[in-house]
C-alpha cells in the first residue's frame, strides 16, 4: 500500500508536466512510472488488470491543476 501512496504523491508533484502530454487521459501508474494511458477509466482498469494484480497500481485522471484530483486505490472495495 505504501507504493500506492508514493505513486499518488509522485503524480501530484508531476501533474503539471504530465498534463501537457496526457491531457484528460486516465493514467495507470505503478512504481512512480506511467505504464500507459487510456481515454476511459474502464479501459485503463481492464488493461491494467491484464498485466498487474489489484493493489499494484493506481489509476489517476490527468486533469489541469485547477481541478480536484481523485485517487483510485485498487485495494479498497466500495460496497
Amino acid at each position: 500500500m505504501a507504493n500506492q501512496d508514493m505513486d499518488f504523491k509522485w503524480f501530484q508533484e508531476n501533474m503539471k508536466n504530465l498534463y501537457k502530454q496526457y491531457s484528460e487521459q486516465f493514467l495507470v501508474i505503478s512504481n512512480q512510472t506511467i505504464k500507459f494511458s487510456e481515454d476511459s477509466f474502464d479501459s485503463a482498469l481492464n488493461k491494467a488488470l491484464e498485466t498487474m494484480k489489484a493493489g499494484e497500481f493506481i489509476i489517476q485522471q490527468c486533469t489541469d491543476e485547477n481541478t480536484v484530483s481523485h485517487y483510485y486505490n485498487m485495494a479498497v472495495a466500495f460496497a
